[in-house]
């Protein structure tokens, strides 16, 4: 009967170490999932350079999209990198894109220019690419979150620092829906699934 209590000890480290080596890995799986996203934005980054000068050619009173794009590249290369700083900075070049491609459909001398259709193509297979590495990291975001507040776990990943990691690109409702989900698996022990 002695060997009860030290027994029970024992069983509720090892218990403990196993949550903690998996929210570890969790953790671990979900901030790599960040530099390939990170990579692909710096090529985005890069590749607004020749779209800004494919559009030197406008006259300086349809320049103001162009602007508008030169600034959101500003705010989006000078970013924190947070994901959430960099999603929010990421969502506004993309729509300065948008905005360009836009105005450059209204003129169609450079509709014909083969490098502003190259760079055009060029943004679109990155955006593509981005989408994917967007959706992997925000997944790897989202089961490590969900580790970090279910039950047992709630308990090592408070007193052992395992926070919570920002989503990326998620705009308001998205996030909230994501929050309301999360809330609800702390105050609730989901079903399993079979």
């Amino acid at each position: 009967m002695e060997w009860v209590v030290p027994a029970v000890l024992v069983l509720l480290l090892a218990w403990g170490g196993l949550i903690r080596s998996r929210l570890r890995r969790l953790r671990l799986e979900a901030t790599s999932a960040w530099p390939p996203l990170e990579a692909l934005l710096r090529r985005r980054h890069g590749l607004v350079s020749p779209l800004i000068q494919s559009l030197q050619t406008l006259p300086p009173k349809e320049q103001k999209p162009v602007q508008a794009l030169l600034k959101a590249r500003k705010g989006a290369a000078l970013a924190d990198l947070s994901p959430l700083a960099a999603g929010k900075a990421e969502m506004s070049l993309a729509t300065a894109i948008e905005n360009v491609r836009t105005l450059a459909g209204q003129h169609p001398e450079l509709a014909d220019e083969a490098r502003f259709r190259q760079t055009l193509a060029a943004l679109d297979a990155l955006d593509e690419e981005i989408a994917a590495a967007q959706d992997s990291f925000n997944r790897a975001v989202y089961v490590y979150n969900l580790a970090c507040v279910a039950v047992p776990a709630i308990i090592i990943a408070k007193y052992m620092n395992f926070w919570k990691i920002e989503y990326f690109g998620l705009d308001g409702d998205a996030r909230e829906a994501v929050a309301e989900i999360e809330r609800g698996h702390v105050q609730q022990r989901p079903e399993p699934m079979l």
